[in-house]
């Protein structure tokens, strides 16, 4: 099998973060398959097509995607828009929260790659940004997060530092499990992870600063088989 990763050079703004420890759980492909239940039938017919198989060494499943409004007390109030109103489940009163969580898509399967590069284990979704990468090397984890724009410039780690038009965004975890920490190419390997990016900064007229201030975190269970660093370049 062979996987050819063609992407435009990007110079980028790069950051990484070591974070929680990696934890061996030998059976923690059972987290894999509890979440294709989950899982549309046209994702489980993706999941377990031949065809699929050939083009990418494995599926990565969302559990819990969110997208957090760090900010949400500089947005602007427009005429017109219709107000949201928060109850706090303890009290039943109205509540005004520090930010806004978006729920994104979860329990979608996405082609996943796993490729031993040199003593390093490589894990993403192939193609171009976003994307969520982590990076195995002599048991140190390295987790990053790309977001790319071919025609704005509009991303920052700090509001006061110049705008790019593509970022790394450090990731913590606040677990990582893996099925193994010995690595070989043609070895299939299971994980869960539940990670959460350190807060950016995004252009947004929407807010009185100017600029939407947001991170992502979630958790997804991941199988792929490891390929080799020629089969993926």
């Amino acid at each position: 099998m062979v996987v050819k990763k063609n992407l435009p050079l990007i110079l980028c703004l790069i950051c990484s973060v070591c974070s929680a420890q990696i934890v061996v759980v030998k059976n923690i492909s059972k987290a894999f398959y509890v979440a294709t239940k989950h899982l549309s039938a046209d994702n489980k017919r993706l999941l377990n097509s031949k065809e699929t198989a050939k083009m990418f060494s494995g599926f990565q499943i969302f559990t819990q995607y969110l997208s957090d409004t760090l900010n949400k007390k500089e947005l602007i109030k427009r005429p017109g828009k219709i107000a949201i109103k928060f109850i706090d489940p303890k009290t039943g009163k109205e509540s005004a929260p520090e930010m806004l969580a978006e729920e994104k898509d979860a329990y979608n399967a996405i082609p996943y790659i796993a490729a031993l590069i040199n003593d390093t284990l490589l894990l993403e979704v192939p193609g171009f940004p976003p994307n969520l990468v982590f990076k195995i090397s002599k048991s140190r984890l390295q987790g990053t997060y790309c977001e790319y724009s071919k025609w704005d410039t509009v991303f920052r780690l700090n509001p006061l530092r110049a705008k790019t038009n593509s970022l790394i965004i450090p990731v913590y975890t606040k677990f990582f499990k893996i099925s193994t920490s010995h690595f070989k190419a043609g070895q299939t390997i299971y994980g869960e992870v539940e990670f959460t990016t350190e807060p950016y900064y995004v252009d947004d007229t929407n807010f009185n600063s100017g600029y939407l201030k947001t991170r992502l975190r979630g958790r997804f269970v991941f199988k792929a088989k490891i390929i080799s660093p020629g089969a993926y370049q």
